[in-house]
């Protein structure tokens, strides 16, 4: 622009509808790829669990998972030194879906009883797909803004993630049984 030019309202507009457009494709790709990876982990899942049924297959399933277990926790210290160094916040994702392969595979690997702690698994990635989808479309839609709905959004968010983390410990130590007389 040269000088003693004031920019034009409508440059303005124009600006921040394609920074808005631009914003929502980069949210719709995250939620693309997050998707694609629930389904690919969830598939993985449901071949690790029926492996896990079969006596000529069952130390190479729980074999599998003590090595996503431990990948996990490179990957997550991986990633997180990456963002930092980089400084992208961006690959914090990568680091966030990391740790949630370590916490459903520590449920696996410590719960117990293999079917319910699948189980468990199924229903915190279920959990996981819509919670992302909800954020999307609540960044999307502007609403994300207000501190109130951020509020509620991640206490949900926390509140899913304890409860399904104690009914895998209920799981454990024996209380959950007891309590629905199984």
């Amino acid at each position: 622009m040269k000088k003693g030019l004031k920019p034009n309202k409508n440059t303005k507009d124009n600006n921040s509808k394609v920074e808005a457009r631009m914003n929502a494709e980069r949210l719709s790709d995250k939620a693309v790829l997050i998707s694609a990876l629930a389904i690919l982990y969830g598939i993985l899942l449901l071949f690790l669990q029926n492996m896990g049924y079969s006596i000529a297959t069952a130390s190479g399933a729980v074999t599998f998972v003590c090595i996503l277990f431990w990948g996990s926790i490179v990957g997550a210290m991986l990633f997180a030194a990456l963002a930092v160094y980089r400084e992208q916040r961006g690959l914090l994702l990568y680091s966030g879906i990391f740790i949630y392969v370590l916490w459903t595979t520590a449920i696996i690997r410590f719960t117990g009883n293999w079917a319910q702690a699948f189980a468990i698994v199924y229903v915190s990635l279920f959990s996981a797909f819509v919670l992302v989808h909800v954020n999307i479309w609540l960044r999307t839609t502007g609403r994300f803004e207000k501190k109130s709905v951020r509020i509620i959004f991640n206490t949900v968010a926390v509140v899913i993630l304890v409860l399904l983390t104690l009914c895998s410990m209920g799981l454990r130590t024996g209380i959950l049984k007891s309590l629905l007389g199984v």
